[in-house]
């Protein structure tokens, strides 16, 4: 009995999981509340939960979350903020073509561009955590990803948005769920988003290795 309750035990380290879980996704919450520090926060999370899954790293995970969040601060922060207001505009954009329809506003117009920005919303974060690069080669890489891995893109989408769309669709649920929220939902979101991109970027890497190997050979 007393080997389950040793430091080492796979409950002990099961427990620690989700502890670690749940201090990231408090952390999380907190960092987002300036709204305009989500996309900072959202690579903060996933470079978090990247180091959780690498069993070589034994690092701190908070520590990993503002290392994540600090370096995202600026260009991710931006970014992010310009695709939110643009989320907003864009459903705003949907409802008055639903119940105006004499604007000459198609519903289906509004309801593509939102899909599609949300989906690059989404992928900001997880790409920018994972390679540096500009503003406009970051929007411009989250689209190339989207088009080679559309299944996988979709899923990080679903898990990064499903609370916002519950608490538009049924509000009492989201309340009834708002624990949750709070404790573990994003940690463990942004976790299995992680999982779904692990193949992408490792077949990202093997390519840019390639480029670059040909780009010396060349130069020889």
């Amino acid at each position: 009995m007393s080997s389950i309750f040793s430091p080492d035990s796979k409950l002990m380290n099961m427990l620690g999981y989700v502890v670690d879980l749940f201090i990231l996704n408090i952390i999380f919450l907190i960092c987002c509340l300036p709204v305009f520090t989500i996309g900072a926060a959202q690579a903060g999370l996933y470079t978090a939960t990247r180091q959780m899954i690498d069993p070589n790293d034994d690092r701190s995970v908070v520590k990993a979350f503002f290392r994540g969040f600090a370096n995202g601060f600026g260009k991710i922060s931006l970014v992010s903020t310009f695709f939110l207001l643009l989320d907003v505009i864009l459903l705003y954009t949907l409802f008055m073509s639903i119940d105006y329809p004499q604007l000459g506003i198609h519903w289906l117009f509004p309801t593509v561009l939102l899909a599609l920005c949300l989906l690059v919303h989404s992928l900001l974060p997880i790409f920018h955590f994972r390679f540096s690069c500009g503003a406009i080669q970051l929007v411009r890489n989250c689209l190339l990803l989207l088009i080679a891995h559309p299944l996988r893109s979709i899923a990080v989408m679903a898990l990064t948005w499903a609370p916002a769309v519950l608490f538009f669709l049924n509000p009492q649920m989201f309340l009834d769920l708002g624990a949750l929220f709070v404790m573990v939902y994003y940690s463990v979101a942004f976790l299995f988003g992680v999982f779904m991109m692990v193949k992408p970027f490792k077949q990202l890497i093997d390519d840019l290795d390639i480029d670059e190997e040909k780009e010396i050979e060349a130069n020889e």
